[in-house]
């Protein structure tokens, strides 16, 4: 989802997977979303993306912290 159209500084990205994948049953589908947390609420943040799913199953929520390297990784 375009971080324009949500007034955001990052885009909302959402995957989707069903049985044609081999992941789960069928009529069943497996949805990541992935964003950057830019506020204090990372599920307000993910509701336009939510909103485009319908019922949800079942749910799992998971922040991590981004990483960056600490150096320039120089090969010698």
């Amino acid at each position: 989802m375009p971080q324009k159209q949500l007034n955001r500084k990052s885009d909302i990205y959402i995957t989707m997977v069903s049985n044609a994948h081999a992941v789960c049953a069928k009529n069943l589908y497996i949805t990541i979303i992935s964003a950057t947390v830019e506020t204090n609420d990372a599920m307000k943040e993910i509701e336009p993306a939510m909103a485009m799913l319908g019922t949800v199953k079942e749910m799992f929520v998971k922040e991590s912290p981004i990483e960056e390297p600490t150096n320039d990784c120089v090969a010698e």
